[in-house]
Order: structure tokens, then sequence, then C-alpha cells
């Protein structure tokens, strides 16, 4: 067919079984009626004119809008096309015994279609999609039509689906923070939805120099199905560079059912943009529609999904970017995805969400799970795994109903992790709650907001550059051992008084142990100081059945008034625990013994210092006459009240409790000061001190806890002319010092400095050391305490190993020896020699030597009593592996592909460099992320000496590190390199 026709509704034609159709016009075959005969189609390569199914046409004995072929072959750079009706998801319904896109060519969907194909091929640079074939300007259920007038004219916003659209920079600057309309909708795991255009400028509906349309919505159901192309439903871009103040079009709907799967391929349900470099101010960009992939039979897909939001391209206005939509993906749960089928059903379900690292969008939105649009149209979503890209965040939010959602795995892919958000930032009474269960493990950032919970693996460690990296303002059970990894930024653990943490109360966390690793900053928010009956505070309680560790250099801000609980307390050098300046500050209420400040010219220029336990100094200014405040509150011996603030600038120091069973350890420093004048100020005055209260069985460290008052200099710069804060309160009740380090602590509760009399005062401190607190020999239990340690079982001849003993008392709880030291010992066996060397927190450091190869068995005593696992046989063997002569090689070491299995090899050697003829080593493999703390690694023994590691990179820069006990092998202490790939 080489001339065109157009066939008219109720207009029937019979053609020849098998046609060609090539043509200098468009459409060559435009089909509005009933086609006879028609089986076999080719679209001739470079052919102008296209083969066009309209939804009121049909073939053969089908309905209206539904048509059934044999073979069709789109050959290269032509065009098959199926249209819709527009502004309706009606589909056409299209059968395909098999067909064939070759390069350059496409099928095209105007609207919504269908297809039953028994096999398709999609050759590279060929396309099927629905770009631009969605909703009209302005028009579906996020349409980005904004209704605020500016200068008589309307103003366009983003399209939005799966994500937020983005916002005019004219709508800003006429309301400023308001977002655009942001009403996501449609399935996460059965898209068939239109995307929703963009807003148009001048009400100019429906031209498309106006706003653009969104992507249109395909589904395709085959049997085989080989993309090397696209498959794409993409929202229109912005093309008219003289066009202000409009939107592109948000990404639609894919929607793939497939027996077999492969290719190398894409899909692609993106927002669109500007079409054009550099774009206008004003133009804003669709967000990321859904799709949906699922494979029942073989996957071999080694393709990419996209979903992101479009790019205004515009550095400076990241409101004007679209948001991410969604990509869900269940696939049979073999290969590399087989460990995360966390439901064990043998299939893979998983959600990723990437906004192709687009900048965050400052309005706040972010990428919903909402109530209607889970599993069949209901409010719960169950998936294996979560993965979120980039600067991608996903929230758990709605207005209407509950949201539930269950999840094994959750991860990103780079040190600026996505988010969780659960709960979102606002609760409605409307609703029950926001819950997501997290079975496995998480890497990304967990923030649980106010009408949040959620339920977390027993152990979480997070890592990045965002902040904060773990925050709860609601409920979270589950979770026992927290660690905030090096590397994280400032707030990188923010917990509010609002939250709880395996407790049913408010403002109660209950977890095992918190670790705040070095260079991390944490921010706790006590909620509220307490009145001064400090009988009625509402303070933040953080309970610890081990341990709460401050790494060196990283700081814990605590915010008003938080109660500790731990059983051991750790604050270690350069580490900062501090309330300074976080205790009553105004604006509205600068506690009840508030400084006061004069006026000059309009502006604050003086004020006299807070008081709490001792009074607030004077100022310079005279005029009127400021008198200090004198009026002391608080209680002297259990100290809760935080300290009141200048009444200008400064706060007064929030409280601190810390109540422990074992150890505190203050190497470190531990304040609750009041703030101290800058340079940045007039002359202001200092905050008075803030509490604390330290109860514990022993007390160490070598360092200065300070309740100290606010001072009138910063001691660097001369300073200002207020008065100086007022001393708070301390008060310190222990068991004994403790004996492992030098225990010098100085407590201060000074005044801080003032310009002139009357001087600030200095606060109240009450110590006490309660002797039968103080753990003896007698209340040690050598029947529960225990050894522990890489070389407890083996070890090499001639070599110094060790193992730990940790001492408890009868409780099971980690304790000291009261200073004389417990009595550690092993019965004595030729060819062994030890020595015994006392550490913190009741832990001891054996350190062994056996001289020629055999089996020691030895008994480990405390107090002549044998300890719970104290009988023993410890293997050595001849030729000992010397860790930095051992070998390691493979690629595995180099590079690696995010889910596909890494093998590296590593050859024993001893100190000559000789390779090990034994067969017993102790390797220790560590593999991490900026994504993932640790991953699971296989080590198989391939004879005497020589393993084989096989692990599965995680996603990211990913760091290896070998170890044999705990010397690191190998020439270099650490392998490094960025594991790339697709998802699975």
């Amino acid at each position: 067919m080489s001339a065109s026709l157009f066939l008219d509704v109720n207009t029937i034609v019979h053609t020849p079984s098998s046609v060609t159709v090539s043509s200098p016009t468009d459409p060559a075959f435009d089909c509005a009626g009933r086609i006879l005969g028609l089986v076999n189609i080719v679209v001739a390569p470079d052919s102008v004119g296209s083969f066009r199914l309209r939804i009121n046409g049909s073939n053969e004995n089908n309905p209206a809008g539904r048509y059934s072929f044999g073979s069709v072959t789109v050959s290269k750079n032509a065009q098959f096309q199926v249209n819709g009706t527009l502004n309706d998801r009606t589909p056409v319904n299209v059968t395909f015994v098999s067909l064939l896109v070759e390069a350059g060519a496409s099928v095209s969907v105007q609207s919504a279609a269908s297809f039953s194909i028994g096999t398709l091929r999609i050759v590279s640079s060929g396309s099927f999609n629905a770009d631009g074939g969605g909703y009209l300007p302005g028009y579906g259920p996020g349409g980005g039509f904004f209704d605020s007038v500016y200068y008589s004219v309307k103003m366009g916003n983003g399209g939005t689906y799966g994500g937020g659209g983005g916002s005019t920079q004219m709508q800003q600057s006429e309301q400023p923070g308001s977002p655009a309309p942001y009403t996501t909708y449609g399935n996460v795991y059965l898209p068939v939805d239109l995307g929703s255009g963009g807003g148009t400028y001048a009400n100019e509906v429906p031209y498309y120099e106006s706003g653009c349309p969104g992507g249109g919505a395909i589904n395709i159901t085959a049997t085989i199905m080989d993309v090397n192309g696209t498959v794409s439903s993409k929202g229109m871009d912005v093309f008219t560079q003289s066009t202000n103040h409009v939107a592109a079009g948000s990404g639609g709907s894919v929607l793939i059912r497939a027996v077999h799967l492969s290719g190398y391929g894409s899909v692609r349900v993106v927002g669109g943009g500007p079409g054009y470099y550099p774009a206008s101010l004003n133009i804003a960009a669709g967000s990321g529609g859904r799709a949906a992939v699922y494979a029942t039979g073989t996957y071999s897909w080694k393709g990419s999904f996209h979903s992101h939001g479009g790019d205004n391209y515009d550095s400076l206005f990241n409101a004007g970017k679209g948001t991410a939509g969604t990509i869900y993906v269940e696939r049979p749960a073999v290969g590399p995805v087989q460990h995360l089928d966390f439901n064990l059903n043998g299939i893979y379900e998983a959600l990723f969400v990437d906004n192709a690292g687009l900048p965050l969008n400052p309005l706040g939105i972010r990428t919903p799970l909402r109530a209607r649009n889970g599993r069949a149209g209901g409010n719960t979503y169950y998936f294996d795994h979560i993965h979120l890209g980039h600067l991608t965040d996903l929230e758990v939010d709605d207005k209407v109903g509950n949201v539930t959602v269950t999840v094994g795995r959750v991860s990103s892919s780079s040190q600026l992790t996505g988010i969780l958000y659960v709960g979102g930032q606002n609760c409605f009474t409307n609703r029950t709650s926001m819950f997501v269960n997290v079975t496995n493990s998480t890497t990304v950032g967990i923030r649980v907001e106010r009408c949040g919970f959620a339920t977390l693996p027993s152990f979480v460690a997070v890592r990045m550059n965002r902040a904060p990296a773990f925050s709860v303002a609601g409920s979270i059970t589950g979770l026992e051992d927290l660690t905030i990894m090096p590397r994280s930024v400032i707030g990188s653990l923010q917990i509010d008084a609002s939250a709880s943490i395996n407790s049913r109360a408010k403002g109660v966390v209950n977890v095992r142990n918190i670790f705040m690793s070095c260079g991390t900053t944490s921010y706790i928010n006590g909620g509220g100081c307490s009145n001064p009956n400090w009988n009625n505070a509402t303070t933040l309680a953080i309970s610890s059945s081990s341990s709460l560790v401050a790494d060196s250099n990283a700081v814990v801000l605590l915010d008003q008034s938080v109660t500790f609980i731990q059983s051991n307390f750790d604050v270690r050098y350069a580490g900062l625990v501090t309330a300074e300046g976080r205790g009553y500050r105004g604006p509205y209420y600068w506690g009840p013994s508030a400084g006061k400040g004069g006026m000059m010219n309009g502006f604050q220029w003086a004020s006299t210092g807070g008081a709490h336990g001792g009074r607030g100094g004077q100022t310079s200014f005279n005029t009127p006459v400021l008198t200090p405040p004198t009026a002391l509150y608080g209680n002297e011996t259990a100290p809760i009240t935080c300290g009141s603030g200048d009444g200008a600038a400064n706060g007064g120091g929030g409280a601190i409790h810390i109540i422990t069973n074992g150890t505190t350890s203050i190497r470190g420093t531990l304040t609750a000061r009041g703030a101290s004048w800058n340079p940045s100020q007039y002359h202001n005055g200092g905050g008075a001190g803030g509490s604390i209260w330290l109860e514990t069985t022993v007390l160490a460290g070598l360092s200065v806890v300070s309740a100290a008052g606010g001072s009138r200099t910063d001691g660097i710069a001369p300073g200002g002319e207020g008065g100086g804060g007022g001393g708070g309160r301390i008060a310190v009740y222990y068991g004994c010092v403790g004996t492992s380090y030098p225990s010098t602590i100085e407590f201060s509760v000074a005044a801080g400095i003032s310009w002139k009399t009357p001087l600030a005062a200095a606060g109240s401190l009450v110590t006490s050391s309660l002797s039968n607190a103080c753990p003896i020999l007698g209340s040690v239990s050598p029947l529960l305490s225990y050894a522990f340690g890489d070389d407890l079982y083996y070890g090499f001849a001639d070599i110094t190993r060790y193992f730990l003993v940790q001492v408890v008392d009868v409780n099971g709880y980690p304790m000291t020896a009261g200073g004389g030291g417990a009595l550690i010992t092993i019965a004595p066996v030729p060819n062994f020699t030890y020595w015994v060397s006392e550490l913190s927190g009741g832990q001891y450091l054996v350190q062994y030597v056996a001289a020629v190869p055999g089996t020691y068995n030895i008994v480990v005593k405390l107090n002549t009593v044998t300890i719970k696992n104290g009988v023993m046989a410890i293997t050595i063997v001849n030729g000992g592996a010397a860790a930095d002569k051992t070998l390691l090689w493979g690629a595995g070491l180099s590079s690696g592909t995010f889910g596909y299995a890494s093998e590296f090899y590593i050859q024993a050697r001893d100190f000559d460099g000789t390779n090990i003829t034994s067969s017993r080593h102790l390797w220790r493999v560590e593999i991490s992320s900026n994504t993932l703390c640790c991953s699971a690694y296989t080590i198989y023994s391939m004879g005497p000496g020589l393993y084989r590691v096989v692990f599965y990179p995680p996603a990211g820069s990913v760091s290896i590190r070998v170890l044999m006990g705990t010397y690191v092998a190998g020439p270099q202490p650490y392998y490094s390199y960025y594991a790339d790939g697709v998802w699975p």
C-alpha cells in the first residue's frame, strides 16, 4: 500500500491477509471503521506514513476499540499508532501474535491502550511509548492548574501523578512556600491511569503551546518480551522558549506482565520539563508517573527503570522540579535477589523510587504511599525491598485513612541517601495510624513523625550526609541497638519529646545500646523545661539496658530536660554531651528568674544575667536601673530544673539526669552551662546554668562536668557589658570511683563573669559516695561472667593472641571490681603463658602465648570459681599466618555490580612470605558501603591455606577489609570501588 487510506466510522474495508504499508503522507492507514481479512502487517522502512488504529475502529468481528492481528513488523524509522480518546483512560485493546519494533521505529499510544502479545521484541533505539499521550494541559486528577491570579493571568504548575509536580517562580513570588496542587493518585501495583497535564498560562486550555499533556497509559501482557529499546510514558516537555508561567506534564503509566522478560533497554515514566536549555525561570516540571513490571517465568532483565520528575534546569529554583513516581517489580526470587525474599513465597517484590539526583524540593514535597493506592486499591503495602535513590524521600502518610507498609529491607544508593518518612508532618483526627514494619534491615534515613508508628530490626546502623539520619517523634518498636555511623552529618540522630521506643508512653525511649560514632552530632529534645516544682517536670527519658556511648568528637545536643537511664553511660575523649543554652530561652518565656534588658534607640542594649542556683549579675545599663534576678529555684539534692535566660538573647542551661547501675564514664565533656555573650550580640548577659543529676554505681573519667552560668564574654573577645548568669545545680551520687584509668572529675557550678557588681553567684553542688552501692568482690557472679573473642578457641604457635572476660554481678549487669581488680586466673598448663589487664566496664584482657602446636585445655576462673564458659580447649597450629604477608587477589576486590555475586581469594602466608600449609585460619571479612553497614559473605576452603570469598556487593562506594582475628590481612588496609548496576 503506497497511497494513504482513511477508514471512517461505520466503514468496512476488505484487505489481503498481509499488507505492507509505505506512504509519503501521514497517516498511511487510518482506521476508525472495520477491517476484514487483515492478519499480518509490515510498516515499511523509513515510511513517512504510519499505521493508525483508533478507539472507534475494529477488525473482523471484534467490537469497537478492539483489534487482533498475527505478525506485525514496524520497520526501521516507521510508526505504528494506537489512538484512544483524549482525556479518557478507556483503552484501545490490541492483540498480536508477534510484534517486532525495529531500530528507530516506534509504537506510539495516544491516551490508553492494552496489548496482548505472544512475542514482543523491541530493538535498540526502537520505542513503545505513550509520551505526551495523557491528560491535556491543566486536566487530570493532578492537573497543574493553579487558581492564584497575578496581573490577571493564571499560572501553571507541573502535572502530578506518582509524585508531586513543581511550582512556577511566579506562584512562589505571590504565595511563598505554597506548593503546587499536590494530588497523587493511581495504584502502585496496577498503574493504569493517565498522567496529568501541566498548568497553563492565562487560562489557555486546551492550547498545547501553554501547558503540556501528561504521559499516557500502556498495558502490555506478553509471553516473551525482549526490550533493548524503550518502553516509555513521559510527560510532554515545554518546547516554546517564549512561553512563561506554564508547566510540563507528569509521567504516565506502564504496566508490563510477562512470562519471560529480558533485554538491556529501559522502562521510563518520567516527568516532563523544559525541552530546551537554558530554560525560562517560570517553567515548572512534572512529576514521575507509575510503572509496574511482573515476570512470572524467567527474568533476565539487565536494563533500567526510571520514574524521576522533570528538571526545570534552574539551580536557584528547586521548587520547580518534579519529584519521583514509583516503580514496582515482581519477579521470581532466584539468583541475586533470592536472599531478599523475606516473605519466603518464592517471589521478589520490590519498590524503587529514584529522582535521578535532582535536588530536594524545598517545599517538602515527597513521593507518598497513600491510602487506596495499595494492594487491590486498599491501604496495605508489602515489599521485600524498598530502594530509594540519591536525595529521594518516601513518605508513608495520608489525610484520610490509615496506611500499613511491611517491608523486608530498605536501602539507598548513595551517601546522600533517601529518607523514609513515617506518619507525615501533621496528625489528623479522622485516621488511626501510619505504620511501617521493617523486618530485616534498613540503611536509609528514618524519620518517624508524631503520628507515625514503625517496627524496625533489632539492629539499625545509619550513615548518611543528610540531617537527621534517624529522627523519632512518633513510636518505634523492635529497635534494640542503634548506631549512628561515622561520616554522618550534624543532626545525625534526633529524638523528640513525643517519641516512644519500645514503650507505650510518650517521652520514653527504651533500647539496649545507642552508639554515636566519631564526628556525629545528635539532637535530643526534652520537650519542655520543668516548673520550679521539679516533680511536675516534662522530660524525655532514654533508657538503655547496656550502654549509651558518645564516641570521640561526637556531639550530643540536649534540649531542655532529658533523663538517661543506662547500664553504662560513656562520653569518650573529645566527645560532647551538652545542654548548654538549651534551657529557658524565650522568645516568649525566659524562665522563672530571667534577666532584664534595657533598650536604647529601639534596640536591646544590655541585660542582666539569669538566675537559677545562684543569682544573676549586673549589667552596665543604668537607665532605667536594672535589678539582677535574685530569686533562686530548683531542688539542690534532686536538680531537674532548667536555668533561666538573660531575657534578651542567651538561654539558660538545660537539665540532664543520668541514672546508671553500672559505670558513668566521662572522659569528654558533659555540660549544662548557660549560654554566653558572643560577638554578634550587643551587651547581652549570660544564661543561668542548668541542672546535672548523676546517680551511678561507678563514676570514672578525667573531665569537667559543668552547670556554670554563662558569661558576658566568650573568653576571646573583650566581651559586652552584660551581667553573668548564675550557677546552676549539680547533684552526684555514686558508689565508688573507677580505677581503670585516672578518675579526676571537676564539677563546676561557677557564676558567669559580670560587668559590674552585684556579681553573679555560684550555684549548688551536692556530691555523695554511697559505700553500700559500691560493687565488691562478693557481689560478682563468676557463674554469669563469661569469656569471648576471636582467639578463644584457635591460635598460632609463638604468636600473642587474646580474648576478653566480661565480669558481671548477680543480676547479670557488667561491673568493675571495686578498685582492687577481680582475680582472673588460668590453671597452669605446660607451654602456655598468659597475663591479664583490666579494662573498663568490668572487662579484662587476657593475652596468651602457646609455645608449641597442640590442644590446650584451660580453665578460666574468677576469684577461684570457674566462669560460665571457662572450661575450653584452644587449638594451636604451627606456622601461624602473618596478616601483612597474606596475599589477596580477585575481581571482587576492584569491581562489582550491585545484586550480582563477586568473589576474591585469600592465600595465607607465614612471616617469611611462604604459603601456609595448614587449613585452619580465622578469616573475617568486612564488606560495607555508604548505603549498607555490613554485607553477608561465604568463605570456602579451597585447600591448605587457600580460601575463596563469595559475596554480593552492596550499592554505592564499597569498602572491603579482610582480618585474621583482629589483624588486617593483605598489603593494604582497604579495597574500595563503586558498585554500579541496575535494579534487580
